[in-house]
């Protein structure tokens, strides 16, 4: 073990790893389990569980751990999302590197034990919006979203905990489509974003789409339009 070692993060592993409050983290889809290997080696935790579906990624997390000396004070599970995860074994939950529909079907498989953190944050690689609207429909709230560009793609990282009432998101209408946090502040990396999606759906000929799917598209357009025009000075 080289004590001088450090793994190197991507820009969206940084920003997730920004968003770490509390010392017990479990990291499900831990891959080669880089980011809590970082957050041990910088003193942002204390403990981690990596956790994943496959074994492959469990070992060579292992590895990795036990390269950079931090392996006693983690831990490897073959787990289905939360499927192996006891309540109280975390305080801050980590699921990143999937699509919005799996990052929801691991929440509703396992309510309970999710409710059970402090913290979850989230980074959907699709299906953003209605991550959003699921969170709020069952019982978590969006403290704070974050937008990083990286090798030309946007990721989008979701701060959230548990509460006891659903929240509803009615005071904003563009919070579902673009995160309200983000459109609060005017984020650069959004502003880029919406420029990047007005220009992609106008080179589409909608009229030959669903009329149903031309109504969404304009919709969506017209969103896109009425926040770019709100944060001209």
């Amino acid at each position: 073990m080289n004590s001088h070692l450090q793994p190197s993060l991507s820009l969206r592993l940084s920003c997730i790893a920004n968003f770490v409050r509390h010392r017990r983290v479990v990291d499900i889809g831990t891959y080669h389990a880089l980011l809590p290997i970082f957050l041990l080696l910088n003193g942002q935790i204390d403990f981690a569980i990596g956790a994943d579906i496959a074994q492959k990624p469990l070992e060579t997390g292992y590895k990795n751990a036990v390269l950079y000396g931090v392996d006693k004070r983690m831990c490897f599970v073959l787990s289905n999302g939360l499927a192996e995860i006891a309540d109280g074994n975390g305080e801050t939950c980590i699921i990143a590197g999937m699509g919005g529909e799996a990052i929801m079907s691991i929440l509703s498989a396992h309510v309970d034990v999710a409710r059970s953190f402090k913290q979850f944050i989230l980074s959907p690689q699709r299906n953003v919006p209605d991550v959003r609207r699921f969170l709020h429909r069952n019982g978590f709230g969006i403290l704070d979203e974050a937008m990083v560009l990286e090798d030309g793609k946007f990721y989008h990282v979701l701060d959230c905990v548990p509460t006891k009432e659903r929240v509803v998101e009615d005071d904003n209408p563009y919070g579902y489509s673009f995160g309200k946090h983000l459109v609060e502040r005017k984020d650069p990396v959004l502003q880029l974003f919406i420029h990047r999606e007005v220009e992609k759906y106008g080179k589409i000929d909608i009229s030959a789409l669903p009329y149903v799917r031309q109504m969404e598209i304009k919709k969506y357009l017209r969103l896109c339009h009425e926040i770019l025009e709100g944060w001209v000075v």
